[in-house]
């Protein structure tokens, strides 16, 4: 009785075993690019009110926060096991500019290379406003093929923008006198386009910027978890919210399946003994 339903249980597993298998070929099948658990697009300002002692901060937390002990883990235990990554500078409505490509990033020594990028990349702007609508708009094409623009050489169920910003949009056109409206617009066309969910960094004393920001730039959700917004009291603190921001983002691998095979391979164990 014991070897019929181990050898029936084996046989459950096995049907979803290659069921999986099948979805996942069907997927990369189709795929223009590498599939990854996420990709992750950071958006950050760099308008006037950043110093480039602020800049120098703000690029150093990220590069820490990727090369963190306790995102590594997070990618490495992934449905995939990694995660693609990119950074986008903005500033007025004419100023967005990529300052780190798209990279894979599945080892310690690839998130070592990204954040190598990270401290390297120059500041390509530093006088102007800042345009939180346009940026959106600038960045949703980049995710490539999910949500409608070019193939960006990866391929993945879920797309994530994470945006830092010290103050609200003052540059984007207004629409109807308001330009309140045309930030909340980008905001839902991201959405609408593909984008899985935006969250928010906010620099500063919390309070009004976060309130803006939670009213009409996060939106979406991953999992359950809505878009939300973080705030830091000064770019020097960026590195653990980042790292704790991204270790969230990674999808954890589907724990039913993993029950259901150990408890597979334990029954066939003991039947074995």
């Amino acid at each position: 009785m014991t070897r019929s339903c181990n050898h029936r249980l084996w046989g459950t597993v096995r049907t979803l075993l290659f069921g999986a298998s099948a979805v996942m070929g069907a997927f990369a099948d189709r795929a223009e690019g590498v599939v990854v658990d996420r990709e992750i697009l950071i958006l950050v300002d760099v308008g006037k009110s950043v110093s480039d002692a602020d800049f120098s901060a703000m690029m150093l937390g990220y590069a820490e926060a990727f090369e963190s002990s306790s995102v590594i883990a997070a990618v490495e235990n992934g449905d995939v096991g990694s995660i693609a990554a990119s950074l986008v500078f903005y500033s007025d409505k004419k100023e967005q500019a990529v300052g780190v490509g798209w990279m894979e990033m599945s080892t310690l020594v690839e998130a070592e290379t990204f954040a190598d990028q990270l401290r390297g990349v120059g500041r390509p702007f530093n006088k102007n406003k800042t345009s939180i609508a346009e940026a959106m708009d600038f960045a949703v094409p980049l995710f490539g093929t999910e949500t409608g623009g070019a193939g960006n050489g990866f391929e993945s169920g879920e797309q994530m923008l994470l945006m830092a910003a010290d103050g609200a949009d003052d540059h984007s056109p207004k629409m109807n006198g308001n330009r309140d409206t045309t930030v909340a617009d980008s905001r839902d066309a991201a959405l609408a386009d593909g984008v899985d969910v935006i969250n928010a960094l906010t620099v500063g004393a919390a309070g009004s910027v976060d309130a803006y920001f939670a009213q009409f730039v996060v939106g979406g959700s991953v999992d359950g978890v809505l878009g939300q917004v973080q705030n830091v009291e000064d770019f020097a603190d960026f590195g653990g919210v980042v790292a704790m921001q991204i270790q969230a983002a990674v999808p954890e691998p589907h724990l039913g399946l993993v029950l259901l095979i150990g408890f597979g391979l334990l029954g066939m164990r003991r039947n074995r003994a």
